[in-house]
Formats: C-alpha cells, structure tokens, sequence
C-alpha cells in the first residue's frame, strides 16, 4: 500500500526503515510473514540498504521466501538471488555468491508463460555468467555474458534496462579481465558506468550503485591502450 510506496522513496535511511516497518507489521498481522506481499516488501527493502552486510542479512530469508513463491513469482525470485549473489561478491564470499547466482537460475525450473521465456533466458544467461565467474571459470563465463548481452541489447533504449545490461557489461569485462585480455574490457566497462551513471537518479535503489562501484574499480584493473 501507500506506505510501501513511500518508503521506495523516501528521503532518509531513518524514514525509509521506520515506513517498511510499519508496513511490515501491517502485512503481517493479514498475510503472514511469508506470504508473496510480505516476501516481496521485504525484497524491496533490502534492495534499498545501502551497506553490504546489513543488505545481505535481510535479504537472504526474502530470498528463501521466494523462491518457496517461484511458481508465481520466478522473476523476481531471481532478481532476488541475482542482488544477493553481488552482496556476497562485495563481502568478498565468493563460494556464496556462486551459490546464490546457481539459485538464481532455479527460479525458472517451473512453468513459465511464453511471453517470460526471453526473460528466463536473459537472467539464466546472467546469472550462469556470474556463478562461473565467482568458481573461477572465466572462459565459460564470458560466453554466458556474450549470450545474455545478445537478448538484452535490443532492449536497450528501455530506461529499466539499464541495469540489467550494465551488470552484463560489467560481467563480461570482469571475465576478460581474469582472461588477461583487460584492453578488451574497458569498451564495455566504460559503457555500463555511462549508463549507471544516467540511470542512477531515477532508481533509488542500491544495487545499481554497487554495479557502478564494481564497474569503476574493474575500469581501474583494465590496462589503457599504451
């Protein structure tokens, strides 16, 4: 309701917690604690905290939760484990982060409608990338990064896009990085952050701005052209 709406965007850490709580308890007291509207404000809610470990802990159980809903719920099951896969990346717990991208991919192990099956590919193909990248196997994951880019670039011009391409793009730098092939990687390094950067006011949550940290700091591991 309203108060879930304001607390997307409110002004303050203080007032965006003190409005999800409330809405919290409210759904709660009707629904459960796991029904999919309680489940999904408490996405919602961790998707807008800033600080990694704080993130990572409220974020997990939603996680869980959803994927119990995945039926109904698929997509934002694996936009769930996706977020949670670059917390554990950003804590520097890589086996976690795999794990968390590998449950991602499970979400689409249901039915789905055909008009999702591009969706399923293109978080599939992602979150493959990154739970390859994380084990250590950059060669496959670059190909998972170039399939997932080819079903989301002609998306593109859609502003809600941006993230998801951007976090291809940074995926697939990432890779050519850890291949030794860093001069390969600034092109598309330097256009996720160009489309963060953009896309940045009109989101106000976390993630895409730990997208645009993690695209920085691989632009500064990239060797320039000499």
């Amino acid at each position: 309701g309203y108060l879930n709406n304001a607390a997307q965007v409110a002004a303050t850490p203080e007032a965006r917690d003190r409005l999800f709580t409330r809405a919290r308890g409210i759904l709660e007291a009707s629904l459960g604690p796991t029904h999919p509207l309680t489940v999904t404000l408490d996405f919602n809610w961790a998707s807008r905290i800033a600080e990694p470990a704080i993130a990572r802990d409220r974020m997990a159980p939603a996680c869980a939760a959803l994927m119990d809903h995945r039926a109904d719920l698929y997509p934002r099951c694996a936009e769930c484990y996706l977020a949670l896969g670059h917390l554990e990346d950003a804590l520097g717990q890589a086996p976690a982060a795999a794990s968390a991208m590998e449950a991602a991919q499970r979400c689409f192990t249901g039915p789905i409608t055909a008009d999702d099956e591009g969706l399923r590919d293109a978080q599939v193909t992602l979150a493959r990338g990154y739970e390859l990248l994380y084990t250590g196997e950059s060669a496959a994951a670059l190909d998972a990064f170039v399939a997932s880019e080819a079903i989301w670039r002609p998306q593109a011009e859609a502003w809600w896009i941006a993230p998801s391409l951007a976090d291809v793009l940074i995926g697939r730098g990432r890779a050519l990085i850890a291949l030794g092939r860093g001069e390969e990687a600034r092109p598309a390094l330097e256009e996720a952050i160009a489309a963060l950067t953009a896309h940045l006011p009109r989101d106000p949550r976390a993630s895409p701005r730990m997208l645009l940290e993690d695209g920085r700091a691989a632009l500064v591991s990239a060797p320039a052209d000499p």
